[in-house]
C-alpha cells in the first residue's frame, strides 16, 4: 500500500516526543495513522523495529460504500426537524421542506430548494411536455448527452398512482446521487427529484429527503 510518512519532534520539559503521521488512501476513504514515542524509545533500535513492523503490517478492509456511506464531518449531517409547507393552488400540489433550506426557485410549476452547504437538494417540475409512457426513453436520451448514468428505472405504485421511479448518479466521480418520481395527474406530469452529495450520504440525511417525497401530495 502506498503511503506518505511525516516525522517530527515535540519538545516537552527538556524531553522530546517523536511523532510519526502516516497518510494513505484506500478505494473509498483516506486514512491517517499517528504514533508517538519517547526519545528513549526512538533511540532503541529493537523497539523501533517492532513499531516499524507494526506499521508495515497494517491492512484495511473497507466496508461497502452503499452500506455505510462515506465517513464524514458531523457538520454535514442535517439536524433540522422543523419544516415549512410549500404549495400551489394552481396545480394543486403541496409538500414540506426543511425550514432552514434556502429557496433557489419557487413558482407554481418549478421549485428548487437546497440545504445551506448545497450537499442536499430537491426540485419539482410540473409540465405537459413529458409523456409518461416515453419517460424511460427520454431519460436514456438525456443520459447520452449528460454526465449522469442511469442506475435503475422502475414502475411502482405510490400515492394511489402509477409512478416511474428512477435512480441516477454522476458518470465522472459519482459524487452526486439522485433519485426521483414521475407521474401524471390532472392532465399534467409531475417530477420530483431528490439529490445528495456522497459527502453527505448517510441514513439520516437520506431519510430527510425521503420525507419530502412522503409529504408530497397532489389533489
Amino acid at each position: 500500500m502506498d503511503a506518505k510518512k511525516l516525522h517530527y519532534t515535540i519538545e516537552i520539559a527538556n524531553d522530546f516526543l517523536h511523532v510519526f503521521d502516516v497518510y494513505f488512501k484506500g478505494s473509498n476513504y483516506k486514512y491517517t495513522l499517528s504514533i508517538v514515542v519517547t526519545d528513549e524509545t526512538f533511540n532503541d533500535q529493537e523497539k523501533m523495529a517492532s513499531i516499524t513492523n507494526t506499521l508495515e503490517s497494517f491492512q484495511i478492509n473497507e466496508p461497502d460504500f452503499e452500506d455505510l456511506g462515506l465517513i464524514i464531518d458531523h457538520s454535514l449531517i442535517e439536524t433540522t426537524y422543523t419544516y415549512r409547507t410549500l404549495k400551489s393552488d394552481k396545480y394543486k400540489w403541496s409538500l414540506k421542506v426543511p425550514s432552514v433550506w434556502k429557496e433557489i426557485e419557487y413558482t407554481d410549476n418549478a421549485v428548487y430548494f437546497a440545504n445551506e452547504k448545497d450537499t442536499m437538494a430537491f426540485y419539482l417540475i410540473v409540465t405537459n411536455e413529458i409523456d409518461y409512457n416515453k419517460f424511460d426513453d427520454q431519460l436514456k436520451e438525456i443520459e447520452k448527452n449528460n454526465y449522469y448514468v442511469i442506475e435503475s428505472i422502475e414502475d411502482i405504485k405510490a400515492k394511489g398512482l402509477n409512478v416511474k421511479k428512477y435512480v441516477v448518479s454522476e458518470k465522472t466521480d459519482g459524487m452526486l446521487k439522485e433519485w426521483g418520481y414521475m407521474f401524471n395527474k390532472n392532465g399534467k406530469t409531475y417530477i420530483i427529484s431528490l439529490e445528495i452529495s456522497t459527502l453527505a450520504y448517510n441514513e439520516k440525511n437520506v431519510a430527510i429527503l425521503d420525507e419530502i417525497w412522503e409529504s408530497f401530495e397532489v389533489k
